[in-house]
């Protein structure tokens, strides 16, 4: 897999926009944190990337959050376990050659969550985004 063409932060939000245009918001409310959206909301002092709620409820249903390959460490345990307990279902989205390190992280660590992954392309864009 090459190597993106990408800064780290660029190929997130890349990521995070892509998943917000194929989201459902006819039955969610969805809450990105991107370019300090007043929607963004905090968890614990967090901002998850993005955060789906049923239409007008509050309680979380699911956690989204777009890991790099920079990103996938064991640094960032303690984010994902406050994810993975606010949320009835947190999905940790990282590079496809990243999934296998990120699982045994995941694992690893006790953080409950299902592991997607997205492509880069040999032009160095996002080419494909595992949903769940």
């Amino acid at each position: 897999m090459k190597k993106s063409k990408y800064s780290s932060k660029d190929e997130h939000d890349i990521v995070l926009y892509k998943l917000l245009n194929i989201l459902d918001s006819s039955k969610n409310d969805i809450y990105p944190n991107i370019l300090k959206d007043e929607r963004a909301t905090k968890l614990k002092s967090l901002t998850p990337d993005i955060i789906l709620t049923k239409k007008n409820e509050t309680q979380v249903q699911i956690i989204l959050e777009v890991e790099t390959a920079e990103t996938v460490s064991v640094d960032q345990i303690p984010k994902w376990t406050i994810f993975s307990n606010e949320a009835l279902h947190f999905y940790l989205i990282v590079p496809k050659n990243m999934k296998k390190e990120a699982e045994e992280l995941c694992i690893n660590n006790q953080v409950s969550c299902t592991v997607l992954t997205y492509l880069i392309n040999e032009e160095g864009g996002i080419e494909e985004i595992e949903t769940y």
